[in-house]
């Protein structure tokens, strides 16, 4: 299964109309930063390690996948069968990530052994 921003890396739609214009390199830089943000986003939250940044990172990704399916894709919210896009997936982890981006770490994080407890 693709993560749910694993399509926004693509700088072309279903069509194959451009997504992004400009120069190729602005898709390879994104498709870089939508990787570090899910995979090392998701490697932080799992460890509880500088939440907010990896939260705010994953919020990005997942805003402009939400973006993609809703809006360029017209993909509906629930997908009608396997296989098909959606952009509930992508939603659920941006309101995912914008809860630990406001609440913070929990009580069993490395945030709070390294960083101490928020006044």
């Amino acid at each position: 299964m693709m993560s749910p921003g694993a399509r926004f890396t693509s700088c072309s739609s279903r069509d194959g109309a451009t997504l992004l214009p400009g120069s190729p390199a602005i898709c390879h830089d994104f498709q870089a930063l939508a990787a570090v943000a899910e995979f090392g986003g998701g490697m932080a939250w799992m460890l509880g390690l500088v939440t907010p940044l990896a939260s705010f990172g994953l919020a990005c990704t997942m805003a402009g996948a939400v973006w993609l399916h809703a809006v360029v894709l017209h993909d509906p919210f629930v997908a009608p069968g396997p296989g098909a896009g959606s952009y509930e997936p992508a939603s659920v982890y941006l309101c995912v990530a914008i809860l630990l981006l406001l609440a913070g770490p929990g009580r069993f994080s490395a945030d709070r052994i390294i960083f101490g407890e928020k006044p």
